[in-house]
């Protein structure tokens, strides 16, 4: 793999582009060993994990309200950077690379969620009870009681699913299945751009229709809560609730090869290849 100009990208068959920081135009040296693969540290350090301290978060343009065309969200405090860096492949031009979507900004998840009082109450006390047990069980219940609040006591409001159903048809996005996929404020940042990455949930297949949609719309929010991202963001000291949700909603393509990557430290990570759909 060489990187090119400033923008290397790292195709991901299923997931898309990927955009990855500069390696220099160098090589990269990979060793594979049947389905893992080490990707060896390039000449200079790239691969930084969020060290054991006070990590600031970007302030998200909260009061956003609009639903995009994905090529239209480009900027990363409305929508985050996963969302912003595919919005500017498609800018660029490339638009076979990047599947038609809409995306969902930061101040709808506001709006849904840290808005709702009651529910917000709950999270808060539930949040406390994970930060201090230190019983896994305990840990997991708590956060489980979260995933649970956003999945069966947090409603999406109609307009916003009659509006996310209006784009895609205007996208001629209709009978086609789509990938919902988070996009937040604590993932792909410039200076540690490893934070977060593959802690935050996508899920397909996902039939167009309010149900649906609005299903896993609230997926996309609960998976904050999943238990490695409040590991790391407690490992990193961020305020659990200083992290915001958006969500792309995009047309899902068959690969013929996907790959889910774990980065273990500067030195290495692993990536898991399959032909096909590739369960995390």
């Amino acid at each position: 793999m060489r990187a090119k100009d400033k923008i290397p990208l790292f195709l991901c068959g299923y997931f898309g582009v990927y955009y990855f920081a500069p390696l220099d135009g160098r090589y990269v040296e990979i060793d594979t060993d049947g389905k893992i693969t080490l990707l060896k540290k390039p000449a200079k350090s790239y691969f930084k994990r969020a060290p054991p301290r006070k990590i600031t978060l970007p302030e998200p343009d909260l009061p956003f309200l609009k639903i995009l065309s994905l090529k239209d969200a480009e900027n990363p405090f409305i929508f985050g950077y996963k969302t912003a860096r595919l919005a500017h492949i498609l800018k660029e031009g490339f638009l076979s690379l990047v599947p038609w979507a809409v995306a969902l900004p930061f101040g709808l998840y506001k709006r849904v969620v840290l808005d709702n009082k009651e529910a917000l109450r709950e999270i808060k006390t539930l949040i406390d009870k994970a930060e201090k047990t230190k019983n896994w069980k305990e840990f997991k219940k708590a956060l489980d009681n979260i995933q649970n609040i956003f999945l069966k006591n947090i409603m999406i409001p109609q307009d916003i699913l009659e509006e996310v159903i209006f784009q895609l048809h205007s996208l001629d996005i209709k009978d086609k299945p789509l990938i919902l996929r988070s996009s937040t404020n604590a993932e792909d940042l410039e200076e540690y751009p490893s934070l977060g990455i593959g802690m935050y949930g996508s899920f397909y297949p996902v039939k167009i229709g309010k149900e649906e949609i609005s299903e896993n719309i609230r997926k996309c929010y609960a998976s904050l809560f999943k238990p490695e991202a409040f590991r790391e963001r407690m490992r990193s000291g961020i305020n659990h609730l200083d992290v915001y949700c958006g969500v792309i909603v995009q047309e899902l393509i068959e690969p013929d090869v996907s790959f889910v990557a774990d980065i273990y430290s500067e030195d290495e990570f692993k990536a898991e290849f399959a032909i096909g759909f590739l369960s995390a």
